[in-house]
């Protein structure tokens, strides 16, 4: 484990994780999880403490680090998809 000192115990603030898991830079980190819109205050709370919505958010982040080679995003609202076969 990487000694990371926003760790509490053995539970990770969300901008930690991204940290210890992918070896980034403060900064790199904190832009990652910025671009998918989670607010800054969030970054220092524990991912069990975050909403659901929030939760996503750091997901999606934690994905993208992961530098996967496709990435398909299926929506599961029914209503965008007449918009779509207009």
């Amino acid at each position: 484990m990487i000694d990371v000192p926003c760790c509490i115990g053995i539970l990770y603030t969300v901008l930690c994780m991204l940290q210890a898991k992918f070896n980034l830079e403060y900064q790199k980190a904190r832009k990652m999880l910025g671009s998918f819109g989670l607010a800054g205050h969030a970054h220092t709370i524990l991912n069990r403490d975050l909403s659901g919505g929030q939760r996503a958010r750091v997901a999606l982040a934690d994905l993208c680090c992961s530098a996967p080679d496709v990435l398909i995003l299926v929506s599961h609202n029914s209503h965008y998809q007449p918009i779509s076969l207009q």
